[in-house]
């Protein structure tokens, strides 16, 4: 089986290079992108726009797994398990958010999936917001 490549982004994504409450991700070993896909069936209106993260595989991207990962709703967002379920990062709780620049504290997740998968976070279906 062929594996996509993350060596070039999709045109629509983007190389996620640092965040808020964790700072730069140049040094992580993986690499996180995310952007918006269309949705829509061709000439239908109002055209739909899904957002989505990729997490890298930490081990081996060319060869590990891709997983599409999409949380039942309704209502309910994929990128929800990105960062409070299994993906690389994990937040403080609220009583534990110390930070002076007022973002919560960002530190890597020991159980994600990406240690051994890339995955691909959907932000499905498309009126979900997180």
């Amino acid at each position: 089986m062929q594996v996509p490549s993350l060596a070039s982004s999709p045109s629509t994504g983007t190389l996620v290079e640092s965040l808020p409450g964790y700072g730069s991700l140049t040094s992580l070993g993986f690499r996180l992108l995310s952007g918006t896909v269309t949705a829509s069936p061709q000439g239908q209106h109002p055209v739909r726009t899904l957002f989505y993260a990729i997490a890298e595989s930490q081990r081996s991207p060319a060869t590990d797994p891709v997983v599409l990962w999409q949380t039942g709703g309704p209502g309910c967002s994929g990128i929800s398990a990105f960062w409070w379920e299994h993906g690389p990062f994990t937040m403080a709780a609220p009583q534990n958010i110390n930070n002076p620049e007022g973002f919560p504290s960002i530190t890597l997740n020991p159980f994600s999936w990406n240690r051994v998968a890339t995955v691909i976070y959907m932000d499905s279906p498309w009126w979900v917001v997180l």
